[in-house]
């Protein structure tokens, strides 16, 4: 997609690693009252980082591994004493002042191989103990257009690699030589009714499949309502199931240790079921959903932020039940899980709100809980 190019003023990259260092992170955030703290800031050398893409954190060897566009290079940090380590190049194209045809952009880690996708269509896998390419492909996309975003399954050697600035967008499946390193081209599969890209992919060890975030579905092409996540089968190449999400242009997705998916949405929409824009009449009503990947819809969707033209509303204060067993109890909000088995997991993360608002009647298949923090 547009527009996903994270930017950072200065030489600075700020590491939030709270999720590295969960009891330091946690006794800071109670200290300072806040979800997320700034612990320290870590210098990166040569260019003044403005333009990168996907980071990755290898949690065995708490590496952590940035995209740097602005120099054409993968910054590996220590994330365990947040320090930095190297840079290591591999002919990375850098930003050439367009997202499609830039790079490098995905990283993944596995054991001692690094893969990371370049334009144009470009996948290299690097060596970590001596910093050279050892295995290369092209996804063959259009002239010039990047390889994105990609996921690994360790079980059977393969690698999930999305060009999603290719329209329609595609993925293709690249089997690694765990011993050499050396990539072979596998097959690929497109999304012919993909129609804003497609974006994060995530490997599933518990159901052996990957799952593909696609933002719009047979959409206008950016604010269309309709998006999904795509189930697919490794040995197959087939999509064997297109998870409807709705409301959300979902981009993000990150894998739960209970199968979770939690899923970022990239378009807020309003409260009418339109794309969100500053001039709109109607109040923004922006959500990140919880997919189970068990099952077949949408287990929650928490809204993000209070209604920006809304006055304040009644709230009411959750049972003192542990997060994880609370479930909203409007039947309007669970209604369109039934086909979930009865198996709404608004808590499968932490819910840190003090109160749940009441919001208004819930359009047809969105289940969501709605949680704001009070100070």
């Amino acid at each position: 997609m547009a527009g996903k190019t994270r930017l950072a003023s200065g030489w600075w990259l700020a590491l939030i690693v709270s999720a590295l260092m969960l009891t330091a992170a946690v006794a800071v955030a109670e200290e300072h009252r806040g979800p997320v703290t700034l612990l320290r800031t870590v210098p990166i050398p040569n260019s003044p980082l403005v333009v990168f893409d996907i980071s990755w954190v290898d949690p065995d060897s708490q590496r952590y591994y940035l995209a740097d566009r602005s120099n054409a290079v993968i910054d590996v940090i220590d994330a365990r004493h947040d320090t930095f380590v190297r840079q290591i190049h591999g002919g990375f194209t850098g930003f050439t002042g367009c997202n499609d045809t830039s790079g490098p952009n995905g990283v993944v880690v596995s054991g001692h191989w690094l893969f990371v996708t370049d334009a144009p269509s470009r996948v290299v896998t690097i060596d970590l103990r001596t910093d050279t390419i050892v295995g290369e492909v092209s996804t063959g996309g259009g002239a010039g257009l990047r390889a994105d975003e990609l996921a690994y399954d360790p079980q059977d050697g393969l690698l999930l690699v999305v060009n999603n600035a290719d329209s329609p967008p595609f993925a293709t499946l690249v089997q690694v030589d765990t011993h050499t390193g050396k990539l072979t081209l596998g097959q690929r599969i497109t999304f012919a009714e993909a129609t804003n890209g497609a974006e994060q992919p995530v490997w599933d060890r518990q159901s052996r499949r990957f799952y593909l975030t696609i933002p719009e579905v047979n959409g206008p092409g950016g604010t269309g309502p309709d998006g999904a996540v795509a189930r697919i089968n490794p040995k197959t190449a087939a999509v064997e199931t297109m998870l409807p999400v709705r409301f959300c242009q979902p981009a993000g997705l990150a894998l739960g240790p209970r199968q979770d998916l939690l899923l970022g949405c990239s378009v807020p929409f309003d409260t009418a079921g339109n794309a969100w824009t500053a001039t709109d009449t109607n109040s923004a009503a922006p959500i990140s959903v919880i997919m189970d990947a068990r099952t077949c819809c949408s287990a929650a969707a928490f809204h993000s932020t209070r209604r920006a033209t809304r006055g304040p509303r009644r709230t009411r204060t959750p049972p003192r039940r542990s997060p994880s067993s609370w479930t909203p109890r409007r039947a309007r909000s669970i209604a369109t899980c039934r086909a979930c088995r009865g198996r709404t997991r608004s808590g499968s993360i932490p819910v840190t709100a003090t109160t749940i608002s009441r919001r208004a009647p819930i359009p047809e298949g969105r289940c969501w809980a709605s949680s704001t923090r009070t100070a």
